[in-house]
């Protein structure tokens, strides 16, 4: 167990890097935001790991097989699936011919697929990209739907449900009778049952889909600049996995054989999954939903309605050859479905800078400020939010937007400041495809002078950008 934790851990940190990596290419050729150079010192563990993950998955799956046998012999260890009679040879060979009762295969096979079933399987045969399972196909998992606003109550039952149901299933009073007189009753079964899916509820929760759902959440609330208040969030979801699957195992085995483990060795395993639960318990409820607003909407956190205050007319003369003016009527409502008047884009910026820019709903409070500022046509506020989004919760659709906004709109005084602020080396990495680039910029804002050194930095010659772009090579 503390083996395949470690690997289920080990395989967890190299998903997070790889996550993180992609997340860094991705802003390649456009303004690659300085707050993810960190990101680099990460790739040589990031590649290590990506060449490991098959072998990993390969280690994961061994171990979970073996242990899924251990256990149940540990629940039935008199249990067998030889007709009645037959004796089990020394031989492998031999055992492999022995003769089956095929009563006990059918229900076997039978119960594994129950298990599978009431243990969430069937998700993996029906969820794809374009495709959701209901819930009554998630087994137990599905209990989460009953209480919407609070989840864990739903997880909780699953486990609770999940470890009954293999205990009895598997155990002496299971699907294969024992060879033996029953060294338990069906009730205490029952109970060990409930007290080992109560013990599993901390150790699994974490990798399960809401779990994970949650730390993705504030990971990505956090952004990718590496933020400290999240380092013991990621390390402990990482490294916590060894010492959570040794404990379980010890926990498990008392449980499934009382008896043969003493009780003084069970106490500290219990303690460190009591001391599990609560703390995440604690992360749950101060850090993630009371820190990041974890499963908390927008439009209550800032104080703006789920409609429209206004609506907004528009005649719009467009270029040849789209014949006469346009008009339209345009409600003054975000993408986000938060209305983008009475003041809303004030109280989203006085949100993001009380939360210090790190909230689970960070990404959508942006996207509602961009709406909100081309809702006004306001080519300055659009370029301000998509320069802050990149600094501080970087998101590459954010650096297109600063790109299409910076080669459309106005070249004002206002905006030839904000463009100075995207050259900035302090803040984007200057790398040659965005120095072209901001080279081009600076030609459209009609600024020679300083896109001139720009291009010799990105390794094109004055006397190339001279000829491309006419004009003295001052």
């Amino acid at each position: 167990m503390a083996v395949l934790g470690a690997l289920v851990g080990i395989r967890e940190a190299g998903a997070r890097l790889g996550d993180l990596a992609e997340q860094a290419a991705s802003f390649a050729g456009g303004p690659t935001p300085r707050v993810l150079d960190w990101i680099d010192g990460t790739a040589r563990a990031q590649r290590l790991l990506a060449a490991l993950d098959n072998w990993l998955v390969l280690g994961i799956a061994v171990l979970a097989v073996a242990l899924t046998w251990r256990l149940a012999r540990l629940l039935n260890p008199s249990g067998t699936l030889l007709a009645a009679g037959a004796t089990v040879p020394g031989d492998l060979r031999a055992r492999l011919h022995a003769p089956l009762a095929q009563s006990y295969v059918r229900r076997s096979v039978g119960a594994a697929l129950l298990s599978a079933y009431l243990l969430g399987g069937g998700r993996y045969f029906v969820d794809g990209l374009f495709l959701t399972s209901p819930p009554y196909a998630w087994g137990f998992s599905g209990l989460i739907v009953l209480w919407r606003t609070r989840p864990w109550l739903g997880l909780g039952a699953a486990f609770l449900l999940g470890g009954a149901a293999l205990w009895l299933l598997w155990g002496e009073w299971g699907v294969v009778a024992p060879q033996r007189a029953r060294s338990s009753s069906r009730s205490g079964t029952l109970v060990r049952g409930l007290i080992a899916g109560a013990a599993a509820f901390p150790v699994l929760v974490p990798l399960s889909l809401w779990g994970r759902g949650q730390l993705d959440g504030v990971l990505a609330g956090g952004g990718a600049g590496g933020s400290r208040s999240l380092a013991p969030l990621s390390v402990g979801h990482g490294a916590g996995p060894p010492v959570a699957f040794f404990a379980l195992g010890i926990l498990g085995h008392a449980l499934a054989r009382p008896g043969t483990v003493s009780a003084s060795l069970i106490r500290l395993p219990a303690l460190l999954l009591a001391l599990l639960a609560a703390g995440e318990a604690y992360v749950s409820a101060a850090v993630i939903a009371g820190r990041y607003d974890e499963g908390r909407e927008l439009a209550t956190l800032v104080g703006a309605a789920r409609a429209p205050s206004s609506t907004h007319n528009y005649l719009i003369f467009p270029p040849a050859p789209v014949p006469g003016p346009l008009s339209g009527f345009v409600p003054t409502i975000s993408i986000e479905g938060i209305d983008a008047g009475h003041d809303s884009p004030r109280r989203t910026w006085e949100y993001l800078r009380r939360r210090k820019f790190e909230s689970a709903v960070v990404g959508e409070a942006f996207v509602h400020l961009h709406d909100c500022a081309s809702l006004q046509w306001d080519s300055a506020e659009s370029l301000r939010v998509d320069l802050a989004n990149l600094e501080r919760n970087p998101q590459p659709i954010f650096g297109h937007l600063l790109l299409e906004k910076l080669f459309t709109c106005a070249p004002s005084p206002e905006n030839r400041a904000l463009l100075r602020q995207a050259a900035d080396p302090a803040r984007f990495h200057p790398d040659p495809a965005w120095l072209r680039t901001l080279g081009l910029l600076h030609v459209r804002f009609g600024d020679r002078a300083s896109a001139s050194p720009l291009m010799r930095q990105a390794g094109w010659h004055p006397q190339r950008f001279t000829r491309r772009w006419g004009g003295s090579r001052r």
